[in-house]
């Protein structure tokens, strides 16, 4: 059963590589979904503070980096305005990866 729990968290955190090259993906979510699992399956002992407060910052510099592309990407191509604002306000409501797509 441990090397089930280990290709799942590997799974996840493979799905973070493939978003730095494909960014419909959401990889700030499954970075924090292979944290969760990875302490759920294994144990949260492991994790100290300084590796929480290090994991936060990544994943807040991660979601200040998408909004600062998508608002960069509204405020010059205004073709796409219309898409890219219902994508930044409905997207992490509704499905992070359907937010992204529209």
């Amino acid at each position: 059963m441990d090397i089930v729990n280990w290709i799942i968290i590997d799974l996840t955190f493979l799905i973070v590589f493939v978003g730095l090259v494909y960014p419909i993906i959401t990889s700030d979510l499954f970075i924090v979904l292979g944290n969760i699992l990875n302490g759920l399956f294994l144990s949260f002992e492991k994790f100290s503070l300084l590796i929480c407060v290090i994991q936060r910052m990544f994943v807040s510099f991660l979601f200040l980096a998408n909004s600062v592309s998508n608002w960069i990407g509204l405020k010059w191509f205004k073709t796409g305005s219309r898409g890219i604002a219902i994508g930044l306000l409905a997207g992490p409501f509704v499905i992070p990866v359907l937010g992204k797509i529209l």
